[in-house]
């Protein structure tokens, strides 16, 4: 009995995580609003603008000093430039 009562635990739990794991993805996958990377001394490396999961608007690149280095521009995750 408490073989099956295991197994069948087991199972739930396995279906639930997977069912969490593709929420969160489909989530992510969705995200709008600015992403940020950085150099290891703190400044900003890029800047990037989402709209429902795709590169949308101006994607910046600094120097390490902090000044712009490049600047793309996306719509829709198509490349404009």
């Amino acid at each position: 009995m408490k073989k099956y009562l295991f197994i069948s635990i087991f199972i739930l739990v396995s279906f639930g995580s997977a069912s969490f794991y593709q929420s969160k993805k489909n989530h992510t996958l969705n995200f709008t609003g600015k992403s940020f990377s950085y150099f290891e001394n703190g400044n900003i490396q890029s800047e990037r603008n989402y709209l429902n999961g795709k590169l949308h608007g101006k994607y910046v690149f600094f120097n390490q000093n902090g000044t712009v280095k490049k600047v793309y521009n996306y719509n829709m995750g198509v490349f404009e430039n």
